[in-house]
């Protein structure tokens, strides 16, 4: 029978590994482990044969025109010049 924990995890994505257990293991133990574990994978040669890896495609920059707002210290406007040109 599966017990569900007493206390909830309080952050459920955090690493739970116990690695100074893991280094004292050794090779046949943590493959016996991964063998007998139903949610481990194990790939053989045969799925490592057929592998195909799939590169996404190169996004596209976009320029949206933004820049940023200097408060006129450096034109002497209190605008930038397009907001200027926008309102006449």
């Amino acid at each position: 029978m599966n017990e569900m924990p007493t206390t909830p995890n309080p952050d459920p994505m955090a690493d739970r590994t116990d690695f100074d257990r893991l280094r004292t293991m050794t090779d046949a133990e943590i493959e016996r482990a991964l063998r007998e574990d139903p949610d481990s994978f194990i790939p053989d040669a045969s799925w490592v044969g057929n592998v195909r890896v799939v590169l996404p495609p190169v996004k596209e920059i976009v320029d949206a025109g933004l820049r940023r707002h200097d408060g006129g210290t450096r034109t002497g406007q209190s605008q930038p010049s397009s907001f200027l040109s926008d309102c006449n």
